[in-house]
């Protein structure tokens, strides 16, 4: 944990930082513009149907490994975490890449994806290796409808597509494990029953009291390493 820990830092300290972003260079040298873009997502849950204005970065090399990586061509930008007022830095959205490295709530197996060397190659102060990037399994390739939607979208429709919406769960089971598809590990579904009802927008059950135990997953229950 230790070590994530000062390797996260150390990533805010290069450049991941929101102070940073203004500093960045395209290849020409030149100051780089447009890279943060506010996206909307049609975000629906059991009790409601909003609209959430977010931040996103879309520098190119960056966006393109996030297409890649969740198999979304139309993908218009990389979601920062939502919470991130909080931190005033700069965070990835944890609902859809987990343990990567600069999600705001790291754990002791955090990676580094080939999203975010993309964005140090994009500051224009670095030359990058792709291939020291971890393996990650956390969403790969599973399409817009997983990038896009809110979870709760996402597995009505893998459910009426009688199809996996792994990794997200819909069972409490601590006691019980099984082996992640996405970790060398066993792990359990982090679903959980809160003493008061969540915000409507993220109540995905018939009981508004169940969610994730990870808020920065935005209470989307998902399986952890136990």
């Amino acid at each position: 944990m230790a070590i994530s820990t000062m390797a996260h830092e150390l990533g805010h300290v290069l450049g991941f930082n929101s102070e940073a972003f203004r500093y960045m260079r395209d290849e020409r040298g030149e100051p780089r513009t447009m890279l943060l873009s506010n996206v909307t997502r049609i975000w629906k849950s059991a009790k409601t149907t909003v609209y959430r204005h977010l931040t996103a970065l879309k520098t190119p090399m960056m966006l393109k490994m996030a297409k890649e990586y969740f198999n979304c061509h139309e993908l218009d930008g990389v979601e920062l975490d939502n919470n991130d007022q909080v931190y005033a830095r700069g965070h990835l959205e944890k609902r859809l890449i987990d343990n990567e490295l600069m999600t705001p709530l790291l754990s002791s197996r955090s990676y580094i994806s080939k999203i975010t060397l993309g964005f140090f190659e994009d500051t224009g102060w670095y030359r990058v290796d792709y291939s020291k990037a971890n393996p990650m399994g956390y969403g790969k390739y599973l399409g817009c409808n997983f990038v896009m939607k809110s979870c709760y979208e996402y597995m009505q429709i893998q459910r009426e597509r009688r199809q996996s919406f792994y990794p997200y769960c819909d069972q409490i089971s601590f006691s019980n494990t099984l082996c992640l598809k996405h970790e060398n590990a066993y792990g359990f579904c982090d679903l959980k029953q809160y003493y008061s009802p969540l915000p409507l927008e993220f109540q995905y059950f018939d009981n508004p009291r169940l969610g994730a135990a990870d808020r920065y997953r935005d209470y989307c229950p998902a399986y952890v390493v136990k």
